[in-house]
């Protein structure tokens, strides 16, 4: 009898520890699949980063986010849609703003379960963020009474055209100066002020609807500067400057050329001279 209680004694201790060694497993933690084929490698400032994937676990998810690594700032919390599943897909576009400046940008998704102990596992995506090439350029464009240089200007040629060779080109024409009593314009060619020093103007095929605003404050001209006042000067909607002088900045922006950029004024020479006119530092990109 003390042997057969002895033996029930022992199989009661055998299967507690079994239970006790059920009760402690755990199952592994999620784990998080990056698709390399579909996931942004390179991307421009103003544009998406897209981050595609495939999160899996053997009990239920819980959470997944998607974190900026530099900050901690949530981009994209997706548990809602994750919590209870198995397995999970996704594909989140990340916007990058065009202020941001190149470098890189890294970022962690972070799946959690719903076991009794979470257990969470992290994944890092790092793309290469870009600027547009800026271009800079100088360039003379002359007054309405210099005989040799024109006074109406093409941004992307570079490339001024006289009053006669100008409706020809109009679908390129951004920029038209001229001055009055001492006082320099710069305007588009659908501004009335141009139109009316330059009759000719209002026959032609294409006239670019072009934004001026006077900027203050610049000290460097690149791209997210050139972002900040072709902004600017698409709210104000001014169709013209004046009263420049040497060392303004004006921005602009034309949507029909996709030009946008910062003309720096380095000097303003009257006359009549083949020298007359508004000599310009043009800083611009191509918009898509």
């Amino acid at each position: 009898m003390i042997r057969k209680y002895a033996l029930y004694s022992i199989a009661a201790l055998i299967l507690l520890a079994t239970s006790c060694k059920k009760d402690e497993e755990t199952v592994p933690a999620p784990v998080i699949t990056i698709d390399a084929t579909k996931t942004s490698t390179i991307v421009e400032v103003g544009d998406s980063a897209l981050v595609v994937g495939t999160v899996t676990t053997t009990g239920k998810l819980a959470t997944v986010k998607i974190t900026n690594k530099a900050g901690g700032d949530v981009i994209s919390d997706l548990s809602t849609d994750a919590k209870g599943t198995t397995s999970f897909s996704f594909e989140v576009q990340v916007p990058i703003a065009a202020t941001a400046g190149a470098g890189s940008v890294t970022l962690v998704v972070t799946a959690t379960d719903q076991s009794a102990t979470p257990l969470s596992s992290t994944k890092e995506v790092t793309f290469v963020v870009t600027e547009p090439v800026v271009t800079k350029n100088t360039v003379l464009i002359g007054d309405d009474a210099n005989p040799s240089v024109g006074s109406f200007y093409s941004v992307v040629e570079n490339k001024t055209y006289l009053s006669g060779q100008a409706p020809a080109a109009s679908s390129k024409l951004e920029f038209i100066y001229y001055a009055s009593s001492g006082v320099a314009y710069l305007g588009g060619p659908t501004n009335a002020g141009v139109q009316a020093r330059f009759t000719s103007v209002t026959t032609w095929a294409t006239k670019n609807v072009v934004y001026f605003k006077k900027l203050t404050g610049v000290s460097t001209v690149n791209f997210a500067a050139i972002y900040t006042a072709a902004e600017g000067a698409a709210t104000d909607k001014a169709t013209s400057v004046s009263d420049l002088k040497a060392g303004d900045y004006v921005g602009f922006m034309c949507e029909a050329t996709n030009v946008a950029g910062i003309a720096k004024v380095v000097s303003i020479v009257g006359g009549s001279a083949a020298t007359a006119g508004i000599n310009l530092e043009v800083s611009y990109v191509i918009s898509e």
